[in-house]
């Protein structure tokens, strides 16, 4: 019987390097972020138990200022 080795790339020189975020990519994000924490206090509480999430949960995100993740 024989073996095979399979050799995988963990350079780090094979992968391509991560691009800093543009402006414009900043401002979507923020803009994602406070679009869907203004959505979480529309669910209902059955909506709300459904994913997961108690109302004071959902509370406490939705009042998160939009820059903090």
């Amino acid at each position: 019987m024989s073996a095979t080795i399979i050799r995988f790339a963990s350079s780090p020189t094979s992968l391509p390097a991560p691009r800093e975020p543009t402006p414009v990519a900043w401002l979507k994000e923020f803009a994602r972020r406070w679009g869907t924490r203004r959505l979480l206090l529309d669910l209902d509480d059955q909506m709300l138990r459904d994913i997961g999430v108690t109302r004071a949960e959902a509370e406490f995100e939705a009042g998160k200022p939009f820059w903090r993740a």
